[in-house]
């Protein structure tokens, strides 16, 4: 599990009020765990196949979290991507191909997993860029199963603030200090009295969690038009590695 602070960040957060001391190594990790069970995430790659239904005349799908792409030549990938989409997928000064997408299937009758339907082909029927996959003609049937790498090389810098506000909070409580501090995320303003509070988390703690939940949580599909996720997400085969480091996902497709 990631650790989304330490230490140093909450000393310095707390304006000289706490010293290192005063914060139990259990603290930083118990944050960062409650960050990840309130968002149902967590911040690292992922390679993983979606199950989506579709509603009529939808033909985009978008995507809150980044999409990160992935060597289409690696071994690993040849009995998913379709061979026509080699054809098409843009390559690289060393004519390397990347694509965020492994494969997407559709049918307008047979619910995923799609076992006996041929994989789509990029550049053909749909193309990709940073936020969204768009169908190139007509629209997307009922039905898609979609396998892409997304996620995050780096935990984005308000979940990393969240993280040090919560631990902040705690360990003045801790400590019984009714001084009050106030800070800025973005269009957030946070304020706390410590006189409120009693080894918990403030109100303006839990408005903040409210705010971070709309931004980052799972789904990470969101359809244009009133398409449906079905939230059915497996890892697609134990035999498939998942992607790696960020080195090896250069963000060469579409933008």
């Amino acid at each position: 599990m990631a650790e989304y602070t330490t230490k140093t960040k909450v000393v310095n957060l707390s304006n000289t009020r706490l010293v290192l001391s005063d914060i139990d190594d259990d603290w930083i990790p118990w944050v960062s765990a409650e960050i990840d069970t309130m968002l149902n995430t967590d911040f690292s790659l992922k390679d993983e196949v979606y199950y989506i239904q579709m509603e009529e005349s939808t033909s985009k799908i978008i995507l809150k979290t980044p999409l990160y792409s992935v060597n289409v030549a690696n071994v690993v990938y040849a009995n998913y991507i379709n061979s026509e989409s080699k054809d098409n997928i843009y390559k690289d000064a060393s004519n390397n191909q990347y694509s965020p997408i492994i494969y997407i299937k559709e049918h307008d009758t047979n619910f995923p997993p799609l076992t006996s339907t041929d994989p789509l082909i990029e550049g053909k029927d749909y193309y990709v860029n940073k936020t969204s996959i768009n169908r190139i003609t007509g629209t997307w049937k009922q039905f898609i199963e979609v396998r892409f790498a997304w996620g995050y090389t780096t935990i984005p810098t308000d979940i990393q603030m969240l993280a040090t506000l919560m631990a902040t909070e705690f360990s003045l409580s801790e400590m019984g200090s009714s001084e009050a501090m106030s800070e800025r995320i973005g269009d957030y303003q946070y304020t706390s009295s410590k006189t409120s509070t009693s080894g918990g988390l403030s109100n303006n703690i839990a408005n903040l969690k409210t705010s971070t939940l709309n931004k980052y949580a799972l789904t990470s599909i969101a359809m244009s038009g009133s398409g449906v996720l079905s939230n059915n997400s497996i890892l697609i085969d134990t035999d498939v590695p998942l992607v790696s480091t960020p080195a090896s996902l250069p963000n060469t497709f579409s933008g």
